[in-house]
């Protein structure tokens, strides 16, 4: 039996701009992922994350969940998760404070859930959609920065959140091509910044602060993470595929060699940039 009397299942999909992914697990009573099943196909009809060929994209998700039942041998009915990414997503930054009431007696729990409210009242447009809303460090008035501001002897304090947020009409394309393939089963879009952070990461890092950077085919997303979260997030629709250019043009090298370059370098090893102790400073 697991922790909910019965199988914990989950689904993640990501239409990508070169490849299709999916991934069934199943998560065990020590809260430990147990992979079922990995399907990862050549994608048609996606360009810089944005689908543009419907019928292609429908008929590879097809093969692609066809695929994923029978290796996982399980039925994918529900907790379907979807990566999305591309131009449409963004985010905005909400903020509000309170004075404390006593601040003698220090914050008290109620006044910590009033000041993140507050922060969390945003009105997003009607054409956008909320993937997530990512709490920031609570900002006291001495001028530190807390998780929890409970018990703190200040006079107010002042708290941030980040919305990101897609375009509604984009996500429900993305959801009637599942629906049209899965049936009517709930889906969850989640944006693939926030995604890749939380699966990289340990809670040590996101407690220290850490930068993720996922370069994909067509676009690439970057995750601030600083305790409690994420602390900003966000994209640029340059990818692989410039980079494949990049080297087009400067090894004189045809394309599909490029692309073999890129795809083959992990059997070459990596470089990693150790730090010299010195400082530089930079113009922004």
């Amino acid at each position: 039996m697991s922790r909910r009397g019965k199988r914990d299942i989950l689904t993640g999909v990501e239409i990508g701009t070169k490849t299709i992914k999916a991934l069934v697990g199943e998560f065990r009573d020590d809260d430990v992922l147990s992979v079922l099943g990995v399907v990862e196909q050549p994608s048609l009809g996606v360009r810089k994350g944005r689908i543009e060929n419907d019928r292609q994209v429908a008929s590879q998700l097809a093969q692609v969940f066809r695929e994923l039942q029978s290796t996982a041998k399980q039925e994918i009915t529900d907790n379907i998760f979807v990566a999305v990414t591309g131009g449409h997503v963004g985010t905005v930054v909400s903020s509000g404070a309170i004075r404390i009431r006593d601040p003698e007696s220090g914050v008290t729990e109620d006044e910590m859930e009033s000041v993140l409210d507050t922060a969390q009242t945003f009105s997003l447009g009607t054409q956008q959609e909320l993937l997530h809303l990512c709490d920031r460090p609570i900002r006291l008035s001495n001028g530190r920065e807390v998780v929890s501001p409970v018990g703190a002897q200040v006079a107010k304090i002042e708290a941030e959140c980040m919305l990101v947020f897609g375009q509604g009409q984009v996500l429900d394309t993305t959801r009637d091509l599942l629906g049209h393939v899965l049936g009517d089963v709930p889906l969850r879009p989640v944006f693939s910044g926030v995604a890749a952070g939380l699966a990289a990461l340990s809670p040590s890092d996101i407690e220290h602060g850490a930068l993720v950077i996922d370069l994909g085919g067509g676009v690439t997303e970057y995750c601030v993470y600083k305790s409690p979260g994420c602390f900003h997030t966000g994209q640029v629709t340059v990818g692989c595929e410039h980079l494949v250019n990049d080297l087009h043009i400067g090894l004189k090298l045809e394309s599909n060699e490029c692309a073999a370059v890129l795809r083959d370098l992990p059997r070459y090893g990596s470089v990693i940039l150790k730090d010299d102790g010195g400082k530089r400073r930079m113009p922004v």
